[in-house]
């Protein structure tokens, strides 16, 4: 038995089953477990033939089967099991025959754990072994979880603060990436374009773009941290990186198993982006300070640091972006030290607001992943 907190979660569709992954913050380092399991809805027993005659004409990997379970209106049900990718045609499919389907909208990872009555905390049980392709954490099979309320016992999450310098967006000229910034308790460094004989174990220098981003990339593997904050780190650092990763082909491997960051717009705002690394959760320190019910006249990085920690960025004003420019064709020492102040006043703002472990306790109240905003603590 081992205790565990949860990081991440997703699933993918195999040939006829859905495997779930779940990421897990453990004493012994991060913990892989993976599960096949069908995605579920539910349709009144009553069209249960009805529904069967549907799947084995369309030759769909759908299998129905009568559940203990009742609707609201005491009907009695049946549960239709099927990949993923199937859910949502299957709903429809249905609808045309004028049969409901309910809990269509309940993602395969959160019923999982629901069923299980876990939020954030586990215990695990298992058969543990190191990753086999080198990865540095361990695959949990024969999985038995149970959930407790929190765990007390866990080692301190590795937290990575993330910071870019770019230049400012002008027209018919594109986006230049400067540098990269990264601070931790344990590391302190900036990665930028420059002249390599000129670096220093704080601030290195690279040729060229690609050449900085294959870097920037290597040292989060390298580090590998269970946390990477930053500030708008998802909207803005992130997404430029991702373009520039895609500008050069690059991939934008970080996950904790050499995947690729994952991807995605929101449905009702195209301009929500949301990301998933696996094993790594990323936190933006301004929609924590806000679901954490922070409230400031400016959730700008330089006003926030100035409430909470009496002091700010080092460069002010309107024409930061020329400024920044300027430091970076004349004085690159300068700014990789206003990157590095970057990095460092996010991770103090977390550590005053008190934000991860707001994220770790707000996760085992309501379930919800740490990285995932909008839920109620109240």
């Amino acid at each position: 038995m081992i205790n565990a907190f949860l990081l991440t979660s997703s699933w993918q569709d195999s040939a006829d089953s859905t495997e779930l992954t779940f990421w897990w913050h453990t004493p012994i380092g991060p913990v892989r477990q993976k599960v096949l399991q069908d995605s579920v809805c539910f349709i009144d027993r009553k069209h249960l033939q009805r529904a069967q005659d549907c799947a084995a004409t369309l030759n769909w990997p759908v299998k129905i089967r009568p559940v203990a379970l009742h609707s609201f209106a005491a009907e009695q049900a049946a549960a239709c099991y099927m990949p993923s990718a199937y859910v949502y045609r299957w709903r429809d499919l249905m609808a045309e025959q004028s049969i409901v389907c309910r809990e269509v909208d309940i993602r395969p990872t959160d019923r999982y754990l629901m069923e299980r009555f876990i939020y954030g905390s586990a215990v695990l049980e298992g058969q543990l072994q190191q990753n086999a392709s080198g990865g540095s954490f361990s695959e949990l099979t024969d999985a038995r979880i149970k959930a407790i309320p929190r765990v007390d016992d866990l080692p301190p999450m590795r937290v990575l603060s993330l910071d870019i310098e770019t230049s400012f967006p002008r027209r018919g000229q594109p986006d230049r990436l400067f540098s990269v910034g990264f601070y931790a308790q344990d590391l302190q460094r900036v990665l930028m374009i420059g002249d390599s004989a000129e670096s220093t174990p704080q601030l290195q220098f690279f040729a060229d773009e690609l050449c900085l981003l294959q870097a920037a990339l290597a040292l989060i593997n390298e580090y590998d941290p269970d946390v990477i904050i930053g500030w708008n780190v998802v909207q803005f650092d992130f997404a430029f990186l991702r373009n520039k990763c895609c500008e050069h082909s690059l991939p934008f491997n970080i996950g904790r198993d050499g995947s690729e960051l994952s991807w995605r717009q929101s449905n009702n705002n195209p301009d929500r982006i949301f990301l998933h690394i696996a094993g790594r959760v990323v936190l933006d320190g301004i929609d924590l300070l806000k679901n954490a019910t922070w409230n400031f006249e400016s959730f700008a990085l330089d006003y926030v640091a100035g409430e909470l920690l009496g002091e700010g960025k080092l460069l002010h004003g309107e024409q930061r972006g020329d400024d920044i420019e300027y430091l970076f064709e004349h004085d690159k020492k300068a700014l990789a030290d206003y990157n590095l102040k970057d990095c460092e006043l996010v991770l103090r703002i977390f550590a005053k607001a008190d934000l991860l472990n707001f994220s770790v306790e707000r996760s085992n109240m309501t379930g919800l992943l740490m990285d995932r905003m909008g839920g109620s603590v109240a």
